[in-house]
């Protein structure tokens, strides 16, 4: 953690009207009035609040056992039985918590210790001043020179022209960009059969070629030795392989059939990208998840836990509830107990915050981006080898951050952690305030393939709960563009690949999206990749394009529909009319999905 980092922007970094979109209004007043009226609707009441931290109505004073079925506790079929269990369940929980609150105080001082070493052996001197120098540049083309200087200093130059490397396979990598070189321009010189032989070849090649993390060029340890860039060999071999699609796909002489069944195969092999935002927040007026994936071709997923521990985390996108109003399950989604109620769900993060095994079943994603802000999980995030972007400069990147005894006490202290987390869990011993398991805060995953996670500041505790500011905001702006900047590289060469994959999908024409008996089980997608590929749709589509006035009017009727029953779900108070009936919104059994250009899954603050 820091508490020095205003010092490290320029002024106009708190500057509020430098904010995007700062003076753009998002909200339509016909939409605010529409919704007005439907909450006014005779089966709904209407909506009052005293302010952000009460409840929709007044507490009433209930009895006792009414009070624990709102908040049900373990029940009989959960709980083993016996007459050991019940006399040493307290006993141990007691034991067991002491020692996790003493854990993490030793891990507190571990981090001091790490933080103290670092800046007292590591960062000195000629490094320091370059280091400074970096984290002060707010534009990335002035934080790319600064990075190369520092590389340069470091000799991580030297790292970059040596081929071997432990982490991939070099020589694969070198034997397949020298015949993808070679095949490349035999087709584009030669004519006739032999360019239809070379043609043949270098499809073959980048088949075989073309997947996920394809010899370990993708593995995220290819960039975490310098602060920018990766082996010139295996950036070499991506850029290779870039020009050998792009020249199959967009200049070859392949039939348009062939061109579409190639980028089909690639497809499948390579996979998608998610972007995944853990305490973001999206919502722009009314718009629902049919409108915002017709509109963007990017499919948004937002996702939240049932207020009951066993049932699967809900979905809610555009196939699953199309015409849910997108704000409506961020509310849902941001419901963490005890301080925003709405019946029958809770906050994602008590479960599933980063569903990369969802992903990857739904939308094909191995490849996850996420943005990861919870404070109380940065905390935690510590890479004793170095992460990508963030290289150990201790002993010219061959050493340990805080030296070997300083990462071997945090690791063991943090799987020790974890370790006596699960016995709580699995040997029943941790009670379930307001009816939640809340081990799950700390025991799911919370990283993926690149992780962008700005360093955790001792304000953010303070306002975890609260609206940021302008100033604030404007700050957190800054402070996650300079986060992003070392990863932008590897994520780079990731996309432009997938960009050519995308774009082959849309050579099949109405192939595609005329002919259901055509399109096959991988291209449900196709028109939000069309959308994205395609100059059709710009980006100021979104806020200057009008809907037809047939579409205006099944939104309006189907948003009205939503609202009523919303209204009746989100906004419900058992206290007061003591229902008991659970209702949740449109969704699927499972996990949320996303993608930047290809899904996008959502976690509200």
């Amino acid at each position: 953690m820091q508490s020095g980092d205003a010092n490290r922007f320029p002024l106009d970094a708190f500057n509020p009207s430098l904010l995007p979109d700062v003076d753009r209004e998002f909200i339509d007043r016909a939409d605010i009035e529409e919704f007005a009226k439907a909450l006014n609707e005779p089966e709904s009441e209407p909506l009052v609040a005293l302010n952000d931290w009460r409840p929709i109505h007044q507490r009433i004073r209930r009895s006792r056992n009414r009070s624990r079925k709102n908040h049900p506790i373990r029940s009989k079929d959960e709980v083993r039985e016996g007459f050991v269990y019940n006399v040493l369940k307290w006993p141990f929980l007691f034991v067991v918590l002491g020692w996790i609150l003493a854990l993490c105080v030793f891990y507190l001082f571990t981090r001091l210790y790490i933080w103290a070493y670092e800046r007292s052996v590591t960062w000195r001197g000629r490094r320091q001043t370059l280091r400074k120098n970096l984290q002060s540049k707010t534009s990335f083309a002035e934080w790319k020179t600064a990075a190369d200087a520092l590389d340069d200093h470091l000799g991580n130059g030297k790292w970059k022209a040596v081929d071997e490397y432990a982490y991939y396979d070099h020589a694969t990598v070198g034997r397949v960009k020298d015949q993808l070189r070679d095949a490349r321009l035999q087709a584009q010189q030669l004519d006739g059969d032999s360019a239809t032989a070379a043609t043949d070849r270098l499809r073959s090649l980048v088949e075989a070629s073309l997947k996920s993390n394809a010899f370990g060029v993708e593995n995220p340890r290819m960039y975490s030795e310098t602060y920018r860039g990766t082996k010139h060999l295996a950036q070499t071999f991506i850029e290779e392989l870039h020009a050998a699609l792009d020249y199959l796909l967009n200049h070859s002489l392949l039939k348009r059939s062939d061109k579409y069944t190639l980028a089909k195969h690639l497809h499948r092999n390579f996979g998608r990208t998610a972007l995944c935002l853990s305490g973001g927040w999206f919502c722009r007026g009314s718009t629902t998840f049919r409108e915002s994936y017709e509109r963007t071709g990017r499919i948004l997923n937002v996702s939240c836990v049932p207020s009951d521990p066993h049932s699967p985390t809900i979905l809610t996108n555009y196939l699953t509830a199309p015409d849910c109003v997108i704000w409506s399950a961020v509310l849902a989604s941001a419901a963490v107990p005890g301080i925003l109620r709405i019946r029958g769900s809770c906050s994602s993060s008590l479960r599933t915050d980063v569903p990369l095994k969802a992903l990857n079943l739904h939308f094909n994603v191995n490849f996850s981006i996420v943005s990861q802000v919870n404070p109380h999980v940065n905390l935690f995030f510590f890479s004793s080898r170095g992460a990508v972007g963030r290289p150990v400069t201790h002993r010219k990147g061959r050493g340990w951050r805080g030296g070997y005894l300083g990462s071997a006490v945090e690791t063991s202290i943090k799987l020790d952690l974890a370790k006596y987390l699960k016995i709580l869990k699995h040997l029943e011993l941790l009670p379930r305030p307001l009816g939640q398991d809340w081990s799950g805060i700390w025991l799911q995953q919370f990283s993926g393939t690149i992780t962008i996670w700005p360093k955790s500041r001792l304000s953010d505790f303070y306002y975890l709960l609260s609206d940021p500011s302008p100033e604030r905001l404007a700050y957190m702006i800054k402070a996650g563009q300079r986060s992003t900047f070392p990863k932008l590289l590897f994520i780079e060469n990731r996309m432009k690949i997938e960009r050519l994959v995308e774009g082959g999908l849309l050579l099949a024409g109405d192939q595609v999206f005329n002919s259901k008996a055509d399109r096959g089980d991988d291209s449900p997608h196709m028109h939000g990749q069309a959308l994205r590929t395609s100059a059709v749709v710009r980006q100021d589509s979104f806020s200057t394009k009008e809907p037809s006035p047939m579409g205006m009017v099944n939104r309006r009727s189907s948003m009205l529909d939503e609202l009523r029953r919303q209204s009746g779900v989100f906004f419900d108070d058992t206290e007061a009319d003591g229902d008991e009936t659970d209702a949740t919104d449109d969704g699927a059994d499972g996990d949320p999905d996303g993608a930047p250009d290809g899904a996008r899954t959502e976690k509200p603050r």
